[in-house]
């Protein structure tokens, strides 16, 4: 018959065998599952850093190519050819065979007067004024302006890039519609995974 004193000694030794057993081991691997989560997610962040910086210089390029097309065109041409809007739809055309990227084209003077114009909103946009519109009066400043998406007279989401023209002390503006879906193809090629999202914001945080 087994002393009770001995019982509980051996059940203590057990327990206590146990204890010493699986605590570290339970250490162990608390230990290396979390430093396989920090190490994971470093990976993760990192690559969608990486992914993030490529498209920021896809967009960048992208802009840069269209403003270096305007610009040529303001510095290479007159105000009074421009004018003309055969010979600015004549222009446009040769700017699609280029690039698919623009949507219409636009000379504003500088009272903000649409002067010409070639695209698909003629009427709503020939007669408009924008001497009072911020994007006119930043490139004006500036020389070059990039907006955000916003529905302006045409009141359908779009975005433009501006640049002004210089014929002595006279200023002009060059405008041009950009095709928000090549914007957003390069967007959704940043998307990762079923689930995930990829959008831009502003400088104001503003999607």
């Amino acid at each position: 018959m087994e002393i009770k004193p001995y019982r509980t000694m051996r059940l203590k030794i057990v327990a206590m065998t146990l204890c010493f057993s699986l605590i570290p081991l339970f250490a162990l691997g608390f230990t290396v599952y979390y430093q396989f989560s920090l190490a994971y997610q470093k990976k993760v962040m990192d690559n969608l850093k990486t992914l993030v910086k490529n498209r920021r210089s896809a967009v960048e390029l992208f802009f840069g190519e269209r403003i270096a097309q305007l610009t040529t065109v303001a510095k290479t041409h007159t105000l009074e050819r421009l004018k003309d809007e055969q010979y600015l739809n004549n222009l446009f055309k040769i700017l699609q065979q280029r690039s698919k990227s623009f949507i219409d084209l636009g000379v504003i003077d500088d009272d903000g007067q649409h002067i010409a114009y070639v695209g698909p909103h003629y009427d709503k946009l020939i007669w408009v004024n924008y001497a009072h519109e911020e994007w006119f009066q930043a490139v004006m400043t500036s020389g070059v302006y990039v907006s955000d998406v916003f529905l302006g007279f045409r009141r359908i989401p779009h975005f433009i890039i501006a640049v002004t023209g210089i014929e002595g002390n006279r200023s002009w503006v060059l405008r041009a519609t950009i095709d928000s879906e090549i914007l957003e193809n390069m967007v959704r090629a940043a998307q990762v995974g079923k689930r995930g999202d990829a959008f831009i914001i502003n400088k104001k945080n503003i999607l």
